[in-house]
């Protein structure tokens, strides 16, 4: 076990980054759920695309716990996070949406798992999915490390905001792809598996996803089409992948969320 004093002399330090577009609605919690948790080895990096709401009022009155923080146009979500990780002084990248919320005592151990074993790429857990209201229904799981190489294309391996992941690795396989909108991370975390980094996942809800977000509309699968022909999946198993997704996406949005956890069971 490592001790907070082992934290503070450890070399690896962790950059939490923050990408937001007129988010003022939820902004404050996702900055509240990271500043409790900030230490020596932690940084905070909010990247706004020049918003016109209160975004940047509220990212003002937290100025002395961030970092760094830039307003300014973007071609994108992508672009935005790799904007963040390229003035990022950390080796460890973890992203967190403005509408999201990191959960108490994370950064706590994601420094632990990657001082514990330093050859590790990335480290990941799961997310909590929630309603707009922030009321938590279901997890939503990772794969295990068994389970990556088979079910890598049935879906996205790792929800994007439980995973931790070497700053080195943006620059030795490449930053997100800015020609898609939603499904840059899965590509990344494709290129994690196909590359055979060394990842190691914890029993940990990484952070509490809210509904209502960029990747949870239908245009999704017409990028994830594209994404499975780049790896090679045949053109019947990608039509097979994404109308099952297609449907699953259907009947979640038909039903109460309460029905949608008893299904998960």
């Amino acid at each position: 076990m490592i001790s907070i004093n082992q934290f503070q002399e450890s070399n690896i330090k962790i950059s939490i980054i923050t990408v937001v577009y007129n988010g003022d609605k939820y902004l404050e919690q996702a900055i509240k759920s990271v500043i409790a948790q900030l230490n020596k080895n932690v940084e905070y990096i909010i990247v706004d695309g020049g918003s016109t709401d209160r975004t940047c009022e509220i990212i003002k009155s937290y100025d002395s716990f961030i970092n760094t923080w830039i307003s300014e146009p973007d071609k994108g979500i992508y672009d935005a996070m790799n904007k963040g990780i390229k003035i990022s002084s950390g080796n460890i990248i973890g992203i967190l949406n403005a509408d999201d919320v990191l959960n108490d005592g994370v950064i706590k151990k994601v420094l632990q798992a990657f001082q514990t074993d330093k050859s590790l790429d990335y480290v990941y857990g799961y997310v909590q999915r929630m309603t707009q209201n922030g009321v938590i229904y279901e997890n939503e799981e990772s794969l295990s490390q068994d389970e990556m190489e088979d079910l890598k294309f049935t879906q996205i391996p790792i929800p994007h905001g439980a995973l931790f992941v070497k700053k080195e690795l943006f620059e030795e396989l490449g930053y997100y792809r800015t020609d898609f909108k939603i499904n840059s991370d899965y590509d990344f975390i494709l290129k994690l598996i196909e590359n055979n980094k060394l990842g190691l996942q914890l029993d940990l809800a990484i952070s509490r996803y809210r509904d209502g977000g960029e990747s949870s509309g239908y245009f999704t699968f017409w990028e994830r089409r594209i994404l499975l022909k780049k790896y090679g999946v045949s053109r019947f198993e990608r039509e097979w992948i994404v109308s099952k997704a297609i449907v699953k996406l259907f009947i979640t949005k038909l039903l109460p969320k309460r029905f949608v956890s008893l299904l998960k069971q």
